[in-house]
């Protein structure tokens, strides 16, 4: 049997990955930015909106289901079964999708984009959606066995073809969003086929009811929230194009991608969190090993929120052979960069308390938390968007996070019992919060590093942090 990586090498390796991945989007968005019209990205923007919200229908909250019960049973024979059940079901499911979505296609492009010159790049996406679900779930066997290495080369491959492709579409042959589609789309194509391979001893050709009924039952409240959580995500490009036009969501959904960045930390904690969360739940000795996660996890998030804060609108002031880095035009959007990352900073506070449904198998506790957060969300656009535009939509995004996340908090709270650092918690939000107060008002860079030196003085002088100790944030 192959040896699991140790919890510090899990996180490091999805860190590492993911930190890839989001680094490779980023070296993108300087291209996009000086070849894509703002419109243009716009309308790309709301196109992904659509693939994100469509993903959670061909995922179908299947994944929480594979690692659950996969984690649950030793026997590796119902393994294999489960494992088979889960992805079979998928395609099954994603076959028929893709059919409904190709006959629709063209009134979804009218109604979405309000043209039918984009049908042919709808139907890539959908051809998209369906390969890069499959793949998904073969990447999602990999962490419930906690292969976090395999996880990171495929990642690593992938980054680097999509990398690769995008140069040569959208610089090399100056496609526009076209080029970022195809190079999507060629992208998956290969992942899929690298990866195909690699589940053959694990995959039978077979759909055991028993388990897939207990599957669908686990996964109908996830898929169900999974849908409000990527309204939550995405809903406010919507508004904006209704309230205002598509250069406002490209200005927007820029902006949105260099916050992002928070993203790196969010999914690699989220992807290594559970196994472990779960797995040291059951050994019993959690409760002060949580805690000290939780000082961590905050740490790391608020030294994001101050770098990203300070520094994004520096990057506009670049420049390489006389051209701007970044274009200017779309440099209106940074004004929503706090809102959004504190919004993903309570995003990883959900995974933290997302524990206790999976321990009890009650799954519909995601359901209400991104209920709770959808609800809200459009709520707050519907009446902040018209009159604040972009900063309506940013401010949105943050108070839907967080209400999504103290729902988790507040049902868990006396369930999962962790010994909290009170005194460290309040100091780390209070200095974050004064320090995030201070740069924002006086925008002066050396005011900035300064505030960021001073945060990062207080965790390893007051909060006793080591700053190696920040990367191992599961020991």
């Amino acid at each position: 049997m192959q040896k699991k990586s140790g919890l510090f090498e899990v996180t490091a390796w999805y860190g590492i990955g993911n930190l890839f991945v989001r680094l490779v989007g980023f070296i993108l968005l300087p291209l996009y930015s000086n070849l894509i019209p703002v419109e243009q990205f716009g309308i790309y923007s709301l196109m992904m909106s659509t693939y994100a919200i469509a993903g959670v229908f061909y995922q179908f909250g299947m994944s929480a289901s594979l690692t659950n019960f996969y984690l649950k049973e030793n026997d590796e024979f119902r393994r294999k079964i489960i494992f088979s059940t889960v992805i079979n079901s998928v395609i099954v499911l994603g076959l028929i999708l893709s059919v409904i979505a190709f006959i629709i296609s063209p009134f979804l492009t009218q109604k979405i984009l309000g043209s039918n010159e984009y049908i042919s790049l709808f139907v890539l996406l959908i051809i998209i959606i369906f390969v890069e679900t499959i793949s998904n779930y073969i990447l999602q066997l990999f962490k419930a066995q906690e292969l976090s290495k395999k996880v990171v080369i495929y990642l690593f491959v992938g980054a680097m073809i999509n990398l690769f492709l995008n140069i040569w579409f959208v610089y090399g042959l100056r496609m526009g969003i076209k080029g970022i589609i195809f190079a999507h789309l060629f992208t998956s194509i290969i992942v899929f086929i690298f990866l195909l391979p690699l589940v053959k001893g694990t995959y039978t050709f077979s759909i055991d009811k028993k388990i897939l009924t207990s599957a669908v039952i686990f996964s109908l409240p996830l898929f169900i929230s999974g849908i409000f959580s990527s309204g939550m995500d995405v809903a406010d490009r919507f508004i904006l194009d209704h309230f205002f036009g598509k250069k406002e969501v490209g200005e927007y959904s820029f902006a949105y991608r260099l916050a992002m960045i928070t993203n790196i930390f969010v999914i690699s904690f989220r992807a290594a969190w559970m196994p472990y969360a779960l797995n040291k739940y059951k050994e019993g000795n959690y409760r002060e090993n949580f805690g000290k996660i939780l000082i961590k996890v905050l740490s790391i998030g608020v030294f994001i929120l101050l770098t990203v804060s300070f520094f994004a609108d520096d990057l506009f002031n670049i420049k390489l052979l006389g051209k701007n880095l970044f274009n200017p035009i779309y440099e209106t959007g940074l004004i929503i960069l706090p809102y959004v990352v504190i919004g993903y900073i309570f995003n990883s506070l959900a995974s933290f308390y997302s524990l206790y449904p999976f321990t009890v198998n009650k799954s519909y506790h995601f359901l209400i938390s991104d209920g709770l957060g959808i609800i809200s969300n459009l709520a707050l656009n519907f009446i902040l968007i018209p009159s604040y535009s972009l900063l309506g939509a940013g401010i949105a995004t943050s108070i839907s996070f967080i209400i999504a996340a103290g729902y988790l908090y507040i049902i868990s709270k006396d369930k999962i019992g962790i010994v909290y650092p009170k005194k460290e918690i309040i100091i780390i939000c209070f200095a974050g919060m004064l320090s995030l107060v201070i740069g924002m008002i006086y925008n002066y860079l050396l005011i900035q590093v300064f505030l960021v030196i001073l945060f990062l003085a207080l965790l390893i002088f007051v909060i006793k942090l080591k700053p190696a100790s920040l990367l191992k944030v599961l020991q």
